[in-house]
């Protein structure tokens, strides 16, 4: 990251937020998955903005559908701080739609910047529709990238060292009546233990969903060492069916 050298578009949406100690996790930040959930409310409130959001999309009978998120970050915001999200549509082709964001401290420092993918699925057909043709002729798109690696390719895991069976239940299911983006990275968090992020700082996420999973749905969530340094590959897995996979890198805690 060089986030000095980076300037945030104009064509950029931003929501502030306060973290308080109900919403922290066991080391008393921003959780990852409460982050994970602001980058996306963030996201649907920019696309109300832009008339590209969730009541536009049901005229078509469409709903977004989050494919791809990356997360890069230095700090987290900690108990009884203010910071911000601001957020910038990149690019759109028919298929898809890339989104980065950039998290922001009271002071204007860079906490972290992120990236996501979106598609447009037919709510009954549960497959792709045509995102120019739901654009309709407007044009958020900028360009502009935020100084973190792209999007990669993940595979999924082979010689796995942790494995967990779960049965997603109701608590798991959105309003799209499958799991939510949230719920999977919790039950990837949940691979760890409390004393492992006591030492270690998540740094890197990466996850991607190639299939949808829904209330009922027996799963195996598979966990190995990835191929970088401090980076494990996690996947959850619906019999031979990869449903999501995913990357975390750590770094020490600075004491």
């Amino acid at each position: 990251m060089q986030p000095s050298e980076f300037r945030i578009p104009e064509k950029s949406y931003t929501s502030s937020f306060f973290l308080g100690a109900g919403r922290c996790n066991a080391q008393g930040e921003l959780p990852l998955t409460s982050l994970s959930q602001h980058l996306i409310d963030v996201a649907t409130a920019h696309a109300n903005h832009l008339d590209i959001g969730y009541d536009h999309l049901r005229l078509s009978n469409a709903s977004w559908v989050l494919n791809h998120l990356l997360i890069e970050m230095i700090r987290y915001p900690k108990i009884n701080q203010t910071y911000k999200i601001t957020t910038w549509v990149v690019t759109t082709t028919r298929l898809y739609s890339d989104r980065a964001y950039a998290m922001i401290d009271i002071d204007g420092n860079i906490l972290g910047y992120a990236l996501s993918r979106w598609v447009a699925i037919d709510i009954d057909a549960r497959k792709p529709v045509n995102l120019i043709q739901i654009f309709d002729g407007k044009d958020p798109n900028t360009g502009v990238l935020p100084p973190i690696q792209g999007f990669k390719r993940l595979t999924p895991v082979d010689d796995v060292e942790i494995k967990f069976d779960y049965t997603f239940k109701y608590c798991d299911i959105d309003c799209n009546r499958h799991v939510n983006t949230t719920r999977y990275i919790e039950h990837i968090l949940n691979l760890y233990s409390v004393d492992f992020f006591d030492t270690e700082m998540p740094v890197k996420f990466d996850i991607v969903f190639h299939h949808e999973a829904y209330y009922g749905d027996q799963v195996s969530i598979l966990r190995t060492h990835g191929d970088a340094e401090n980076e494990d590959k996690i996947e959850i897995r619906r019999g031979d069916i990869a449903l999501t996979v995913a990357t975390l890198k750590v770094e020490p805690r600075k004491k």
